[in-house]
C-alpha cells in the first residue's frame, strides 16, 4: 500500500513540475506528501531531502508570512527527532513556532502543535530536568482546553505525552495517572474499537511493565492486539509493536521462547510492511537478540544483532543513541561468548557515541567503561 502511495505521489510530482516548473508552491506540497510518505516508510533521510525541497520553495515564496514553511520546519524537526539529533529538531520547532506566532493567533491548535513538538524535542536532553518539557506540554494543554474543551483527542495526546514523559523520568506512577486519563478520553470520543484507544492501552502495559506488574502488562498489551487486529488487521505496523511488547512482557517473566514467538510475529509484518530496513525491523531484531542471548544461544544472538546493526547503519547516520546500543549487546555477547577481544572493540564503539551523547558522567557511558576496564583486567592477567 505504501509503495502504491509513493508511487502515486511521484506522478503527480511530474505533472506539477511539467505544469507550474520547479518553483510552484503546489511542486512543494508534492515534496511534503513525498517526504511523509517516506518518513512512513522509515527512510529518514530520504524524507528529509524531499522537505527541504518544500521548505526551500515554500519560503522563497511566503517568507515567514504563511504557515506552509512552518509546516516544513515541524516536518524537518520530526525527522531530526526521529534521527536522534534532539538538538537540531528543536532548532527546527522553534522556527516553526516562530512564524505560526506571526501567522496566527497566539491561542491556536496548530501553535498548540508547535509546543507538543518543542516539548518532545526537549524530553530526552539530559540538561531539561523536565522544567522545558512540561512547560511546553503545559502550554498546549491550555490551548487546546480552551479552543476544544476538556474531552477533546488533542488533550487526550497531550495526557499521553506527558505520560511518557514521566515514564521516562522513571515515574511509573504518574506516567499511568496521565495515561489513564488519555484513555477516558479516547474511550469518550471513539469508543473501545479505535487505534488511539488500542494505542493507550500498549502505552499503560508499558508503564505497567516499568511498575514491574507483568500481569497487568501484559492485560494491556493483549487488549491493545485485539483491537488492532479487529481495525487494522494482521499486515499493520501497529499489530505487530503489539506483538513486539507481548514479547518483551514475556521476555521479562523470563519465558524466552513465548518471547521469541511474538518477536517473529512482530519481525514478519515490519518485512512484509517496510521491506528491509526500518528502525522498527532493527529494534525487533535487537529483542531477538537478547532473549536468545538468555538462552545461551549467542551465535544466533549475535547475528540477530548483526542484522540490526546493518538496518541501523542504513536507517541512521553515525551517532544514534540506537547505534552505541546495539554496539553495546554485540559486545555483550562476544563476552558472554568468551571472545574478551571483539567484545571490547564493540564496547568501544558504544562508548564513543555515548560520551558523545550523555557526556562521561551517564549511567550508560560509565557501565561500558567499567565492562572495557573489567575486560582489560582480565585479558592482563592472563597474558
Amino acid at each position: 500500500m505504501l509503495d502504491l502511495a509513493r508511487q502515486g505521489m511521484l506522478e503527480a510530482l511530474e505533472i506539477c513540475l511539467n505544469l507550474f516548473g520547479e518553483q510552484h508552491t503546489d511542486v512543494a506540497h508534492c515534496y511534503n506528501n513525498l517526504g511523509l510518505a517516506y518518513r512512513a516508510f522509515g527512510d529518514a533521510k530520504k524524507a528529509m531531502e524531499y522537505f527541504e525541497q518544500a521548505l526551500k520553495i515554500d519560503l522563497n515564496a511566503f517568507g515567514d508570512k504563511n504557515l506552509a514553511p512552518a509546516r516544513d520546519y515541524n516536518n524537518l524537526g520530526l525527522i531530526y527527532l526521529e534521527l536522534g539529533d534532539d538538538k537540531k529538531a528543536i532548532a527546527y520547532f522553534q522556527q516553526a513556532l516562530k512564524i505560526s506566532l506571526n501567522v496566527l493567533d497566539k491561542q491556536h491548535p496548530y501553535v498548540a502543535n508547535c509546543y507538543i513538538n518543542l516539548g518532545n524535542g526537549y524530553r530526552y536532553l539530559a540538561q531539561d530536568h523536565g522544567k522545558k518539557t512540561v512547560g511546553y506540554y503545559d502550554k498546549a494543554l491550555a490551548i487546546f482546553r480552551q479552543a476544544y474543551g476538556d474531552s477533546h483527542p488533542s488533550v487526550a495526546n497531550t495526557y499521553n505525552n506527558l505520560g511518557g514523559y514521566y515514564r521516562h523520568l522513571g515515574n511509573a506512577k504518574k506516567a499511568i495517572e496521565y495515561h489513564e486519563q488519555a484513555l477516558e478520553i479516547y474511550l469518550s470520543v471513539f469508543g473501545e474499537q479505535h487505534p488511539e484507544v488500542a494505542g493507550c492501552y500498549s502505552d499503560l502495559g508499558s508503564a505497567y511493565l516499568d511498575l514491574g506488574d507483568d500481569k497487568k502488562a501484559i492485560d494491556f498489551f493483549q487488549q491493545a492486539l485485539e483491537i488492532d487486529l479487529k481495525v487494522s488487521g494482521d499486515k499493520n505496523p501497529d499489530t505487530a509493536r503489539d506483538y513486539s511488547d507481548l514479547g518483551g512482557a514475556y521476555y521479562l517473566q523470563a519465558d524466552q521462547k513465548k518471547a521469541i514467538g511474538y518477536y517473529e510475529k512482530a519481525l514478519a509484518i515490519f518485512r512484509q510492511v517496510y521491506g528491509s530496513a526500518h528502525p522498527d525491523l532493527a529494534i525487533t531484531c535487537n529483542n531477538m537478540g537478547g532473549a536468545y542471548s538468555v538462552l545461551g544461544d549467542f551465535k544466533k544472538a549475535i547475528r540477530y544483532y548483526e542484522q540490526a546493526l546493518t538496518i541501523i547503519q542504513k536507517v541512521y547516520d553515525y551517532g544514534h543513541p540506537l547505534m552505541a546500543k546495539n554496539y553495546n549487546n554485540l559486545g555483550e555477547a562476544y563476552r558472554d561468548q568468551g571472545d574478551a577481544k571483539k567484545a571490547i572493540d564493540y564496547f568501544k564503539k558504544a562508548l564513543a557515541i555515548f560520551k558523545e551523547i550523555y557526556g562521561d558522567d551517564h549511567p550508560s557511558t560509565q557501565t561500558v567503561s567499567k565492562n572495557i576496564k573489567s575486560l582489560e583486567d582480565k585479558l592482563g592477567k592472563e597474558a
